[in-house]
């Protein structure tokens, strides 16, 4: 027991920090969202190891003009691993967004929409979303997406 107080104490030190969401710089508003549990790593469980060729589908977004945004509601105990796991595998530089509390990784469609909100009313056109929980979320707000693209 004591030993995982002072693992989870040392990693909870690690959160990461949302990105502060900014308005368009004038070369483009579009954007595509990245959910990472399950849509960039194989599984949810599985945060060390990338989906086959997801950081190369990334790289072609941000080739073409797409702002980046990565999305999460992982337990702040694993977020230490977000920024390590994005360079290691080459994923091109973006936004971070991250649940910072429990409220918001219990109930992480709320959380995931608020920030899908938030870009939109910040300007962007968000214009694909790569994620499990897309379909959930576009039948619920379908005004963010004006499609939605599963990794196969």
């Amino acid at each position: 027991m004591k030993a995982y107080f002072i693992s989870a104490l040392l990693l909870s030190g690690c959160s990461v920090t949302s990105t502060e969401i900014s308005a368009p710089n004038g070369n483009s508003d579009k954007a595509v969202i990245f959910d990472i549990d399950g849509t960039l790593t194989p599984c949810n469980a599985c945060i060390f190891s990338e989906r086959e060729n997801a950081s190369e589908l990334v790289q072609a977004y941000a080739d073409n003009g797409f702002k980046i945004i990565y999305l999460t509601a992982r337990n702040v105990y694993f977020q230490f691993n977000i920024p390590l796991f994005l360079s290691r595998y080459h994923f091109p530089d973006g936004d971070i967004q991250v649940a910072n509390s429990m409220a918001e990784r219990k109930n992480f469609k709320t959380f995931k929409l608020n920030i899908l909100k938030r870009y939109t009313e910040s300007g962007w056109t968000l214009l694909l979303l790569m994620a499990i929980q897309a379909l959930t979320l576009r039948l619920i707000w379908p005004q963010a997406f004006l499609r939605t693209k599963y990794l196969q």
